[in-house]
């Protein structure tokens, strides 16, 4: 438990797994009902690794959800929020027994997809990979493929890339996005 990378705070470990809210785990923590490796812990930051620790909640064993992981191909008109008035958003896509609390925290996107736009969209719980895959200083590649509604020959395709390029990278400070314009 020395290792505080791999561990995770005791009270943030039982309410993302159900037991209650951060406050209710707290005061139960603090009541003697949780032990850790068969040991008594009344510190609510205390840090465990869900991973290798037992953990129990009044003599019963806990069992640890891991962070989630979904692929969905958005569709036009859902939006990338967890709430809309106006639109469907992509999470009221998934199941609702999918749509929780992990130990990570709740589900978000990794990056955002316009409403307009459609493809690929990761949904996770994992925090470490949506800041690895979003932030900049990562430098990690992304392609954005945009389709024409009518009939361009190259060269109009050329100048279309020409147009969008400089607009599309410009309001980034890495340049490690890339947009390709498609002949329909």
């Amino acid at each position: 438990m020395s290792d505080l990378k791999n561990t995770e705070r005791l009270d943030k470990i039982l309410s993302n797994n159900g037991i209650g809210t951060r406050r209710d785990v707290k005061r139960l923590i603090r009541s003697g009902k949780i032990s850790v490796n068969g040991i008594i812990v009344r510190e609510p930051e205390f840090h465990v690794d869900g991973s290798s620790n037992e953990i129990l909640v009044d003599g019963k064993p806990l069992t640890i959800e891991q962070n989630a992981y979904f692929m969905m191909n958005k569709a036009s008109g859902a939006v990338c929020s967890t709430k809309s008035d106006r639109r469907k958003t992509v999470f009221e896509y998934i199941f609702s027994e999918d749509n929780r609390k992990y130990p990570g925290g709740n589900l978000s996107t990794v990056g955002r997809l316009d409403a307009d736009t459609e493809g690929l969209l990761i949904i996770t719980s994992d925090g470490n990979l949506i800041h690895r895959v979003t932030f900049p200083k990562y430098e990690v590649p992304k392609t954005y493929l945009v389709y024409l509604r009518d009939s361009v020959d190259d060269s109009e395709k050329l100048s279309y890339e020409k147009k969008l390029e400089p607009e599309f990278i410009s309001n980034r400070k890495e340049k490690t996005e890339r947009l390709t314009v498609a002949l329909p």
